[in-house]
């Protein structure tokens, strides 16, 4: 009898394709952005990578995804710096990034259009703009699925609470805007 392993080569590559895309837009393509980014994908483009989430210090947070992207690392599909100036990482193309890519270009290419959107939408954006969109999302999706209607204060007002370094400003124009694109309802 013989045994396949069951690789989930498409979250593997969805990390490679991320690295590669995101490479000449992200002003800092690191752990954070990737979080956010793969987040974003599933709830607000509906891509299947197969991430849970929970809520956590910088938003949406998914372990899996921290092990995963080691293991892409590992397998060569991306680096990931320490930048001491910054102090934070910063994930890039590995040498076999495209061979990581290529085992899963079925997902990939069935996705692409949605992949693109995302990265043109939400690419060129910082790592604390990122967590702010995220957990606006994040509270949005948690309120829909517990049944819980919160009206646009109300959700403002929640996500004031989980992050209070945003100015209720930011979290006003940036729910309203995310909400004219029909990303959160």
């Amino acid at each position: 009898m013989s045994k396949t392993l069951d690789i989930p080569w498409e979250k593997y590559s969805i990390i490679a394709n991320l690295s590669k895309q995101l490479e000449a837009i992200s002003p800092l393509f690191g752990r954070t952005v990737l979080q956010k980014m793969i987040y974003i994908l599933q709830e607000v483009f509906e891509i299947p990578c197969g991430y849970e989430y929970s809520f956590y210090n910088y938003g949406p947070y998914s372990s899996e995804l921290a092990s995963d992207l080691e293991y892409v690392e590992f397998l060569g599909g991306v680096n990931v710096t320490w930048l001491e100036n910054i102090g934070g990482y910063h994930i890039t193309p590995g040498a076999k990034c495209d061979r990581i890519i290529s085992k899963a270009s079925p997902f990939l290419d069935a996705n692409n259009q949605k992949i693109s959107q995302c990265i043109e939408e939400f690419g060129s954006s910082n790592a604390g703009k990122l967590e702010l969109i995220a957990t606006i999302i994040y509270v949005d999706r948690y309120s829909k699925k517990n049944r819980l209607r919160l009206g646009s204060k109300d959700l403002s007002k929640k996500v004031k609470e989980l992050k209070p370094k945003f100015s209720e400003s930011d979290i006003e124009e940036t729910a309203k805007t995310l909400s004219r694109k029909k990303y959160i309802h």
